[in-house]
This record gives structure tokens, C-alpha cells and sequence, in this order.
């Protein structure tokens, strides 16, 4: 989604033709979806070729039907993944649930797939959120095992003599997969407030 759609009309407003056409011969089939329209109705504001806007738009359809051949093709692990990726990107945006919907029957889901994706994606965050309290819970223990048997170490060196072990491997694994999960959990929590 185009952050400054006035932006764009006005850049396209101020090109001349020849300009416009060189933009819409070689990149029309690359823009966004908002940007080509823009495009193309300065297009016919103009009343410039419309064989270019076509060819434009087949070609953009040729490349959808291509991207959609590979996913169908890919992993569906991969395809999973590929789908929520691209609905947590565009929640982070603020992307309106239509225009996601819309977004994920571009990428090859039928249309009801699709609504039911879009409603279901909060049940995948909490999913999400429950693992990421799992491995910090996990994480937490582990810090906790380190520092305790650190702590035996330690008071076994003073009362007996002798040296003894610290487990910074452990602590600082511990530390660092606590912090990843409690970021990951930080952003899904942001993402289900929106």
C-alpha cells in the first residue's frame, strides 16, 4: 500500500508523455496496485496509447500467474509461512483486513480461504505468543540451573578449596533465547492490539 497516494498523482500529473509512457512501457507491470492506476488514469486523462496500459496489465497478470505457479509448487510449510509473513507485515502497517484479504487471493487463495485466513490470523498470534512464553519459561530455568550450579561450584571451592566453574555458556545462551522470545512476544502483543 502506496504510504502517499497525492504524492504519487502529483508526480504523474507533472511527467510529460513521453515520459509517462516510458514509465508505463517498462515498469507499469512492476507498480503497485494503487500507483497503477494512478498511472493509467492519467493515461486516459491524457488520451495517450492505450495499447501501452494494456500490454502493462498483461504483463502484470503474466507475472502474477507465474508467482502463483511457484507457491502452488513450493512447500506447503513454505506456503504457510510465506502467508503469515505477509499478513503480520501488513498488520504492522495497519493494513485494513479487506486490502489484506485481497492481498492473499493476489498470492493464490480463493476468496473464502482467504476471509478465514484474515479471521484466523489472531489464533496463529496467540499461538505464537503461547510458544514464545514457553521458551522463555525455558529459557528462565535454564538461567536459573547455570546460576545455581555456579552457585555449588562455588561454595564447593571455598568450603573444600580449590577453584571452581561458572557456566557463563549456559548463562548467556539462557539470557540471549529469554530476550529473542520476550521480543517476539513483544511484537505479536502489539500486533493483536491493532
Amino acid at each position: 500500500m502506496i504510504a502517499d497516494i497525492a504524492a504519487v498523482k502529483e508526480n504523474y500529473e507533472r511527467m510529460q508523455d513521453n515520459q509517462l509512457v516510458k514509465v508505463m512501457a517498462e515498469d507499469g507491470h512492476l507498480l503497485m496496485p494503487e500507483a497503477f492506476e494512478i498511472l493509467k488514469a492519467e493515461f486516459e486523462k491524457r488520451k495517450l496509447d492505450k495499447n501501452i496500459v494494456e500490454a502493462a496489465e498483461q504483463r502484470k497478470i503474466m507475472l502474477h500467474h507465474e508467482a502463483m505457479e511457484k507457491i502452488k509448487n513450493s512447500n506447503p510449510a513454505d506456503f504457510d509461512k510465506a502467508i503469515f509473513e505477509y499478513q503480520f507485515s501488513e498488520k504492522q502497517k495497519g493494513t485494513p483486513a479487506k486490502t489484506i484479504i485481497e492481498g492473499l487471493v493476489e498470492r493464490g487463495m480463493d476468496p473464502d480461504e482467504a476471509v478465514t485466513t484474515e479471521s484466523s490470523f489472531n489464533v496463529s498470534l496467540e499461538e505464537r505468543i503461547k510458544k514464545c512464553n514457553n521458551r522463555m519459561m525455558i529459557n528462565g530455568g535454564l538461567l536459573l540451573l547455570g546460576i545455581f550450579i555456579s552457585l555449588l561450584s562455588y561454595t564447593d571451592a571455598m568450603v573444600n578449596g580449590g577453584r571452581f566453574i561458572v557456566f557463563t555458556g549456559l548463562l548467556f545462551f539462557s539470557v540471549a533465547g529469554f530476550f529473542k522470545a520476550h521480543s517476539e512476544k513483544s511484537k505479536y502483543l502489539r500486533m493483536q492490539k491493532n
